[in-house]
């Protein structure tokens, strides 16, 4: 690939939306779309697998100054897991009505 040309989007096919007769805005925002949802779903699935291992993280039987650090540190992590699956979500729906 040359220095000048731009790189491949993963988002668009090859070329530019408006090369070809008629606009595929259209097909570029259902892609992006639907990126979009399979990014939050993945994102929402991941939040819950981390937040049911810090759950079962307390029924580790274990006890002393590392035991107290582990689970301080797995419960400061639940806020950041929290947001960051309440953002997803409001990416999804942001997504969603773009346009509409």
């Amino acid at each position: 690939m040359s220095a000048f040309q731009p790189a491949p989007s993963p988002f668009a096919p090859q070329g530019t939306a408006f090369a070809a007769p008629g606009c595929r805005c259209h097909v570029v925002v259902a892609e992006g779309r639907a990126l979009v949802s399979s990014a939050a779903a993945g994102t929402a699935l991941d939040c819950d697998g981390a937040l049911a291992a810090i759950a079962s993280s307390r029924s580790i039987v274990w006890e002393g100054a590392a035991a107290d650090l582990f689970r301080e540190r797995l419960d400061g992590m639940r806020a950041p897991i929290d947001g960051l699956d309440v953002d997803a979500g409001a990416t999804l729906r942001l997504a969603d009505t773009a346009g509409a």
